[in-house]
């Protein structure tokens, strides 16, 4: 894989609820970069609180945090979210 190069970005706008799985990473501009690109695998959401659609998906998001998180060498998958109204620049600079 090329240098700075995405293996896997799965996109989706979408609402967190209060009660996010603690294997759901929340990614920023600092550290965006660093999170994704040092691992091989990511999951990434994308997503802004005002979405409905994704209140019903939130509960799916961290199932699949939560399997991944108990497989071993979960280390090479990255299940992250991005708020896209905090992380503006961020989400842009990923044409979201």
């Amino acid at each position: 894989m090329a240098a700075g190069e995405i293996a896997v970005v799965f996109v989706i706008l979408s609402t967190i609820s209060p009660s996010l799985s603690d294997n759901v990473i929340s990614l920023t501009d600092v550290d965006f970069e660093d999170r994704v690109f040092g691992s091989s695998t990511h999951f990434i959401m994308f997503y802004g609180p005002w979405c409905e659609h994704c209140k019903n998906f939130m509960p799916t998001w961290n199932l699949l945090a939560d399997h991944y998180g108990k497989i071993p060498h979960n280390e090479l998958i990255t299940i992250a979210k991005v708020d896209c109204t905090k992380e503006t620049p961020l989400c842009v600079k990923q044409n979201i």
